[in-house]
């Protein structure tokens, strides 16, 4: 901004991620919050990103799947529905073992906090 003005190089950037991880940026992005899709309560881009580089050998090549294949519905029992949802837990709780939200979301609120600000979403369900 003026007379800051400098120059960001996208190859630097793309070549310290690594292929993989560059095409897969944009749906992380789309996934974690943008300008049309809600961010995760009280999670922004930053801890969503350290989750990502936590569990990237997991998450990544789902990412990657969808950007290549971004009107690919995803079902319930897919395995790269149940990576998605697994960093979602993740996010919220790093010693969860559960894989599905809504078991992470009732065991947090029995056990831990009830506050509801501090729960993971829920799954949503699909319908035909």
């Amino acid at each position: 901004m003026g007379r800051s003005f400098k120059f960001i190089s996208i190859n630097k950037i793309c070549a310290s991620l690594g292929e993989q991880k560059s095409r897969s940026l944009p749906v992380f992005h789309a996934f974690c919050g943008c300008d049309t899709t809600s961010a995760f309560n009280g999670k922004g881009k930053r801890s969503a990103w350290k989750v990502w580089e936590l569990c990237s050998n997991a998450v990544t090549p789902t990412l990657e799947f969808l950007s290549v294949n971004p009107l690919q519905e995803l079902k319930e029992d897919s395995i790269h529905f149940r990576k998605l949802e697994r960093l979602v837990i993740i996010m919220y709780d790093k010693s969860r073992p559960m894989d599905s939200v809504n078991e992470a979301r009732m065991d947090r609120f029995c056990k831990h906090s009830r506050a509801l600000e501090n729960l993971p979403p829920t799954q949503v369900k699909l319908r035909n």
